[in-house]
């Protein structure tokens, strides 16, 4: 892939790097502990120059905790109780939105995530739901079920970590009336961008929906339900399909 091997090679220039993080360049510790504030900056601007040359649609999307803990803690099942899980399905739906939009439909997309342990593994578990929750229109670009990689190892992963630290950077300032002026977030900005942002609003009424359909995520139900649990959910989708034709 040139794009991996463009990134790499900027790893590999002196001083070497064996993998990048934002967090450790912006303070000059892990891969960066032994970088004068010179050759971190330069390592970051060659690293940024790669994405901009190749000028991917960035994706990203918000969820302002203050927002979640008014409209989600303590109201869904425990195991999913934190931003993770919805912000995992959210970035799924900002980009098949965005898909759905502007194209290309011809094309199906693999989502991959960077390794979270449990809280990873715990929405996953719910794939099997969520694929089947999603509206048709935009079934046909879903590719496999979303997998997890090691960032240290998975060079796009590395991309995206730049991206995501800058914009959580940005929304950080802006909560707090202050304008982002860091230039490599407005190189990053510059690329097209599927991008989304929950208001309290909107995580109030997907809350609602969520215990108004009592729903129950996959992992929290023995594996001799599921079967059970499925069909029930067919014929509940069923009966309202009914009730919306009437």
């Amino acid at each position: 892939m040139p794009f991996v091997d463009a990134w790499q090679d900027v790893l590999d220039q002196h001083p070497k790097i064996e993998y990048f993080k934002m967090k450790e360049a912006h303070h000059c510790n892990g891969q960066f502990a032994r970088f004068s504030t010179g050759q971190r900056d330069k390592k970051v601007q060659g690293l940024l120059s790669v994405i901009l040359n190749h000028r991917p649609t960035t994706l990203q999307s918000a969820i302002p905790y203050d927002a979640y803990e008014v409209a989600f803690k303590g109201r869904i099942a425990k195991g999913t109780d934190y931003p993770y899980f919805l912000a995992y399905y959210e970035v799924i739906g900002v980009w098949l939105r965005y898909q759905y939009a502007n194209g290309p439909h011809n094309q199906k997309v693999d989502f991959i995530f960077d390794e979270q342990k449990k809280e990873g593994d715990f929405a996953q578990s719910a794939w099997t739901f969520a694929a089947y929750a999603i509206p048709k229109q935009v079934k046909p670009f879903l590719g496999g079920r979303p997998v997890q990689r090691n960032e240290k190892t998975f060079i796009p992963l590395q991309a995206a970590d730049m991206m995501a630290w800058h914009a959580r950077r940005y929304y950080s300032e802006r909560t707090h009336g202050r304008e982002s002026v860091d230039p490599i977030w407005k190189a990053l900005r510059s690329l097209p961008c599927a991008e989304g942002e929950m208001s309290r609003e909107r995580l109030m009424k997907i809350a609602n929906g969520v215990k108004a359909s009592g729903f129950v995520f996959e992992y929290d139900v023995p594996p001799h339900m599921r079967k059970m649990l499925k069909r029930l959910l067919t014929e509940e989708k069923a009966q309202r399909a009914k009730q919306w034709q009437k």
